[in-house]
């Protein structure tokens, strides 16, 4: 027979071979002896070394042998001990030693012992483990050290606020061998546990006994300390390594530190010597050209490997940067010269005084360095030159009121709009500075007012109160103050409005809102926000809080409006569809009636909501959302233009609010933008026709025109802006947000691409490369939007077949989850291993359901809880998933430990009994099972049994100690099958039950029940298995 050590490793193999080695006669891993039974095996065991010893494991073997053991240990092949083991064990024992040694002494211990001396698998005996304590910090005493009440409760704190949140009491095993530690350690330790065996295990580990938190800070010090150690040598290797460069490789050392690779090169490098010479800003140039080309991990391998690669790369980067400086030189160089020809052409034409640019001052002048400031930290954040139009107009305003204008500016317009009007004149804040003080004044006098009103209250009051008479009857006392409590719910409310203002109790206006229910304030500080804007609204409601009741009001007025807006829509909706039902009936009357379907959108709305999908809004509007039949055929490019424009306009929350309450306004949006598109077109006409005229003057002129040295030299003709317009607009509105010149290089390229196409593939552009980098691609060439669009083109095919297919596979999933039924005899066993710990749904047909199919639900449980012990919960779900009747062979290892815990008890009480002779108290009484096994055996005939119960009872006979069977389990995994069976059991299993949980109760009862007077009357049945079942009458 085989050793039974291959069923040990029978889950952990993940097999399905293994897995059912059980069911041949091979025992559990519960049934393997301990060492008080280690002598029955002693011979066959020696003859087993012998063979083992002629054709021994290698070291390898060993080292797979133990980390699939129960120990779970990755060793070195150089641990003491390991060739010993490859010479004298096979894998079977050495998973068999493992789990002897982990049952004697601890999975913690364990392991330690394991990792100091792999020899202990060999021969595990007390002395080891004696040598291996003696070697600990603390001698590996598990005795109970005097600890203080404090430290006790700091250590039960920390292991409550460490990933394995137990919350331990004080008196609690092994709760002294903690007191002491610091909580960091206590924290690293628990880490360290839910790393190596998982939160379920690590949890269950430290439940039983807090000295598994001792021992395992051992191996978390010990890990601690390395990385301190190798952390400090890699500092002082780096530190060696800064240390050792030369002087004069200094230089090119930190720039290339200091570039975009961030590489700290040795002094021994051969490239620092290379590009010792070259400058640093070159440098530098060079190496941002390498990381735009190749990437920048790419060009650290290529800095790496080739050390010159800098060097070689750096003169066509000088040329580059040479012939930038040379175009930016021309260029400035032919604008002097179109403005000499222009104030040449101005001086011809003899204006009487000609204005010219004003110089840039070399410094700004006093009176403009404040309001030049204040721009630059105002909301537009403008960096305006000293010579800036409007600035005059402005100059010596204070700061406040600088920003202050800004801000409300920004607050009339827009920030973009404001950051227009400011960088053309500077002298538009003089006009909202006017406006600002104006408020200032008008807000100024209300506070005097409402000033002199309290003032005036108070007096009142007091005049009131030196009127009353005092009496000693009636002492005199203060007014009473409203309770803060008066207003709780309508400073809540407030609180948790759009607003979010946190007022006091005794602010003005809480009376007048305290009669408005919560959402009636928060509809109405809405519907304010809406209005006013956010910033105004809250000032409005901090000087008094009964403005909110007029918004409440408007927006419980809109809400009934909007109500019943709806309702008449939907009213419309339903007499349509009624009419089309009517008509179609009519149609067909002879065609059998089904249910409407609903109502798809038509294509032209079905256009409209794609396009409000991709605009700036990213909407996703119902078919029957209002307004929408006032834009339905609407093209694409200019639905998205109309939200751009409305965005522009009112800002990106209102423009969804508006959209997402009637789309109708987009309608009036399209307007201005067509009408935008028509007054660009009228200027794109102009342009060309002056271009066309410009071209015939010259023509004129080389043909033989004489023209005066006093006459205006005019300008090269221009590329009319009209001819690219579109795709010039389509970049404007794209990620890349570029303006680019009507002459730009290759917008001829791109042309033929629809504005949507240029906007998806500026937008691919940009995942690609970065914005940056792809701002710099297209300021080169247009051209290069070709191929990007052409790839997003691609994708959005690609991911739209890939949509259709997932939805189509969740179509035929969802169809056949639908057609499969449970069966009625695997619904309990399907049912009890989704409330189990694995919480998994299996279908009807799972493989290994009918091996199970006749188990208890309590019993499924226990065997899945003993399953996630033994190989963790992802490798408890994995085997199950493969064959669920790995349950069955956890049945049979469970009932052998509670029997085997049961007759350890027994033969306990029996001790007790025998030495004292006082009765045993109730709490440690022992269970009816033996007793129920027995009846059970004695009331019944033969019966089938199921799977795991006949496995209970073969097992046992397997084990190498010799002996025949387990009495106990074997009663009792016949009784699973016969309980059903055997009519008068069903009292006596209730009667066990009520004598485990209620004690000498529970005996007396079933005493009462054994009675002859009490005995009920049963009647049979079979249930849908054809399962005798005993039902009380």
């Amino acid at each position: 027979m085989q050793a039974p050590g291959r069923s040990a490793a029978s889950w952990r193999s993940g097999s399905a071979d293994a897995a059912r080695s059980t069911a041949a006669g091979r025992v559990p891993v519960a049934s393997v002896p301990s060492r008080a039974g280690d002598a029955a095996g002693a011979g066959s065991g020696a003859a087993h070394a012998s063979a083992a010893r002629s054709s021994g494991a290698s070291v390898a073997g060993v080292v797979d042998a133990i980390k699939r053991s129960p120990l779970g240990l990755e060793l070195p092949s150089d641990t003491p001990g390991l060739a010993r083991i490859a010479s004298s064990l096979e894998e079977d024992e050495i998973t068999e030693a493992a789990v002897r040694l982990v049952r004697e002494h601890g999975l913690m211990e364990a392991k330690a012992m394991v990792t100091t001396d792999a020899a202990v698998l060999f021969s595990p005996r007390t002395d080891d483990l004696a040598l291996f304590q003696a070697s600990l910090p603390d001698g590996g005493s598990r005795r109970s050290r005097d600890s203080t009440p404090a430290e006790v409760a700091a250590a039960l704190d920390a292991l409550k606020r460490s990933p394995l949140s137990l919350d331990l009491p004080a008196g609690h095993p092994g709760v002294d061998s903690i007191a002491g530690m610091p909580d960091d350690l206590i924290t690293a330790t628990a880490v360290f546990l839910i790393r190596e065996h998982g939160l379920l295990d690590a949890k269950s580990m430290v439940a039983s006994d807090l000295q598994v938190i001792k021992l395992a800070s051992v191996e978390v010090q010990a890990r601690l300390a390395a990385e301190a150690k190798a952390a400090a040598e890699f500092e002082a290797a780096a530190a060696a390594a800064s240390a050792a460069v030369p002087s004069e490789l200094a230089a090119a050392h930190d720039v290339v530190k200091r570039s975009p690779l961030m590489l700290d090169l040795p002094g021994s490098h051969p490239g620092l010597a290379a590009i010792a010479d070259l400058p640093d800003d070159l440098i530098l140039a060079t190496v941002v050209a390498l990381v735009r080309e190749h990437g920048l991990l790419d060009a650290k391998a290529l800095v790496l490997e080739n050390p010159e690669v800098i060097k070689e790369a750096a003169p066509g980067v000088q040329a580059r940067l040479e012939a930038e400086a040379a175009a930016a030189a021309a260029e400035a160089a032919a604008a002097a010269a179109a403005a000499e020809e222009e104030a040449a052409a101005e001086e011809a034409l003899r204006v009487p005084e000609p204005v010219a640019a004003s110089p840039v001052p070399a410094q700004v002048p006093a009176q403009y360095a404040g309001v030049l400031d204040a721009l630059k930290r105002s909301p537009l954040m403008l960096e305006l030159p000293a010579n800036h139009p409007g600035l005059a107009a402005i100059a010596g305003m204070p700061d406040d009121l600088v920003i202050d204008s800004v801000t409300f500016l920004v607050r009339e317009v827009g920030w973009f709009e404001a950051k227009n009007y400011v960088s053309q004149d500077a002298e538009v804040l003089a006009e909202a500075a006017d406006e600002v003080l104006a408020i200032r004044e008008a807000d100024a006098e209300a506070a005097a007012a409402a000033e002199a009103e309290a003032a005036g209250a108070a007096e009142a009051e007091a005049a009131a109160e030196a009127a009353v008479p005092v009496t000693a009857a009636a002492p005199v006392t203060a007014a009473p103050v409203a309770a803060p409590g008066a207003f709780a719910g309508v400073l809540d409310a407030l609180k948790r409005s759009p607003l979010m203002l946190e007022l006091p109790a005794n602010h003005p206006g809480l009376a007048a809102i305290s009669k408005l229910s919560d959402l009636a304030i928060i509809a109405g500080a809405a519907h304010l926000v809406r209005q006013e804007g956010l910033l105004d609204a809250k000032d409005m409601v901090r000087k008094s809080a009964d403005v909110l009741v007029g918004a409440a009001e408007a927006a419980r007025l809109q809400a009934e409006a909007e109500a019943a807006a709806a309702a008449a829509e939907a009213e419309a909706a339903a007499a349509a569809e009624a009419e089309a039902a009517a008509e179609a009936e009519a149609a067909a009357p002879a065609a059998i009636p089904t249910a409407a379907p609903v109502a798809a959108p038509s294509a032209a709305v079905a256009g409209v909501l794609d396009a409000l999908k991709r605009s700036p809004l990213m909407l996703e509007l119902p078919a029957n959302h209002p307004g929408l039949a006032a834009i339905a055929g609407m093209p694409d490019d200019l639905v998205i233009d109309s939200v751009t424009l409305l965005v522009r306009e009112v800002g990106w929350f209102e423009a969804k609010n508006y959209v997402s309450q009637d789309a109708e306004v987009l309608a009036e949006a399209a307007d201005e933008v067509l009408a935008i598109r028509e007054a660009e077109a009228k200027a794109a006409a102009a342009a060309a026709a002056e271009a066309a005229a410009a071209a015939e003057a010259e023509a004129a002129a080389e043909a033989g025109v004489q023209v005066s040295s006093a006459a205006p030299v005019a300008a090269a003709p221009v590329a009319a802006p009209g001819a690219f317009a579109g795709v010039l607009d389509a970049l404007k509105r794209s990620p890349l947000m570029l303006e680019l010149p009507a002459n730009h290089p290759g917008l001829a390229a791109i042309s033929k691409l629809s504005d949507l196409a240029i906007i998806a593939g500026a937008a691919h552009l940009v995942r690609q490369e970065g914005l940056l980098d792809a701002k710099a691609m297209v300021a080169q060439s247009a051209e290069v939007l070709l191929k990007a669009a052409q790839e997003a083109a691609a994708k959005a095919e690609a991911e739209a077949a890939a949509a259709a297919a997932e939805a189509a596979a969740a179509e035929a999933a969802a169809a056949a989850e639908a057609v499969a039924e449970i069966p009625s005899d695997l619904a309990a066993v399907i049912d009890a291993i989704r409330r189990s710990p694995l919480s998994l749904e299996l279908p009807p047909n799972h493989k290994g359901l009918d091996a199970i199919a006749d188990m208890p639900e309590r019993l499924v449980t226990d065997a899945v809880t003993l399953l996630v012990r033994e190989v963790g919960w992802a490798g408890a779900k994995q085997y199950v998933l493969e064959d669920a009747e790995v349950l069955a062979e956890a049945a049979v290892e469970y009932i052998a430990q509670r029997d085997a815990e049961e007759k350890a008890r027994a033969k306990k009480d029996d001790d007790d009994d025998e030495g004292g002779g006082s009765a045993p108290p109730p709490a440690q009484r022992p269970s009816m099972a033996a007793t129920l096994g027995a009846a059970a055996l004695a009331a019944s005939g033969r019966a089938q049994q199921p799977a795991y119960a006949a496995r209970a009872s073969e097992a046992p006979s397997a084990r190498r100690t010799g002996t025949s069977c387990n009495t106990a389990t074997e009663a009792r995994s016949r009784s699973f099958a016969r309980l059903k069976e055997s009519p008068g059991l069903a009292l006596l299993a209730a009667g066990s039950i009520v004598w485990n949980l209620l004690g000498p109760l529970g005996g007396v009862l079933v005493k009462v029940a054994q009675h002859p007077s009490a005995t009920p009357s049963f009647s049979t049945g079979r249930n849908s298995r054809g399962t005798i079942v005993a039902n009380a009458a």
